[in-house]
């Protein structure tokens, strides 16, 4: 007879080989079907980010906390940062890639769920790091009375 736990009967399964199940689909096929998805991400993340940083810089200048200054190179900042972006995408597909091979390195038990935790988690890191800069921004704007403490 079988001892009973909190009045269920409790079975200790026999021990089995450690050996895992292999994973249904390939990791580079799961994590390729993805890329489409994180790539959008990235750019309406980073167009969202841009926004942001527009409307805080704004705000700090109708504040007072950064002094108004005419830039006739505006255009030209614009396009330097949105190259300087897609070169950071190209750098998160990089750390993408890391996705698929962790998976080789610590062989999960449960690769359909070590894949979803692991994507949704660089995903969202990925999509709110951009965010950084504009919080940082804002921060400043509204603990410092003027940026010319910093800047002189």
């Amino acid at each position: 007879m079988t001892p009973l736990l909190f009045g269920r009967r409790f079975d200790v399964p026999p021990p089995t080989d450690s050996a895992k199940a292999p994973p249904q689909v390939l990791a580079k096929e799961w994590w390729g079907r993805r890329r489409l998805r994180y790539n959008v991400g990235l750019l309406l993340g980073g167009l969202l980010a841009f926004a942001a940083q527009a409307a805080v810089i704004s705000w700090g200048i109708f504040k007072g906390a950064i002094p108004p200054r005419p830039d006739p190179d505006a255009t030209f900042m614009v396009l330097l940062d949105g190259i300087a972006y897609l070169l950071m995408m190209g750098l998160a597909n990089m750390f993408y890639f890391l996705g698929e091979c962790s998976e080789g390195i610590i062989k999960p038990a449960d690769y359909d769920r070590y894949r979803r935790i692991t994507f949704r988690l660089g995903f969202w890191f990925s999509v709110l790091l951009p965010f950084s800069i504009p919080v940082q921004t804002a921060y400043f704007c509204w603990t410092v009375d003027s940026w010319r403490q910093f800047h002189g």
